[in-house]
């Protein structure tokens, strides 16, 4: 008996039903881009400043309505507690939020929403992760002493055991720096 599975083995059950949708109701499934059945609105949306995004998945009435409170929706689109009514007027809600959050600063954006109790994240850049409080909290990143590049952050362990913790000991290597011990061993 084998001890792998493949990929579409694994995957395959996530298009049931989409494949069921299709025989039973006749609707061949289209892209749905950040779309969601179940949360409206739900996508990213640019801010302010170069290459700064946030991210908003409004699943609740209750979200739906701290959302309204942050943001000056029309009276028209304001009524839309029900998610299905939301998602039929998904195209005006999503136009209204990319046109709000555009001259918004993403960091202050994500605590506003975040403190009303609307479900949002700003996406990260990479270097936004060393200010990151919770890896900061934990210690995630590892300044190691690199030959070349000097002292350099590394991502750390990501999980960590009481009685085996993981510890990083030496930078990445240089190009070819361990191919005489890597042939010997092959040997």
């Amino acid at each position: 008996m084998s001890d792998r599975i493949s990929q579409i083995e694994a995957g395959i059950q996530f298009h049931a039903p989409l494949l069921l949708d299709h025989v039973v109701n006749g609707r061949i499934a289209r892209a749905a881009g950040n779309a969601s059945n179940y949360a409206c609105p739900h996508g990213t949306y640019k801010t302010r400043g170069i290459e700064r995004y946030v991210a908003i998945g409004v699943a609740t009435a209750a979200q739906w309505t701290s959302l309204c409170e942050v943001l000056p929706f029309p009276v028209a689109l304001r009524s839309l507690t029900a998610l299905h009514e939301r998602i039929s007027q998904r195209e005006a809600i999503e136009t209204e939020l990319a046109r709000w959050c555009a001259d918004r600063d993403a960091f202050e954006l994500v605590e506003q929403l975040q403190r009303a109790g609307v479900p949002s994240h700003l996406v990260s850049r990479p270097t936004d992760l060393f200010e990151d409080p919770q890896l900061q909290h934990r210690g995630f990143f590892v300044t190691l002493d690199h030959p070349v590049m000097g002292p350099t952050p590394y991502d750390g362990p990501i999980t960590r055991f009481s009685r085996t913790p993981a510890q990083l000991h030496r930078p990445g290597p240089l190009l070819g720096q361990h191919s005489a011990e890597i042939r010997r061993w092959l040997e």
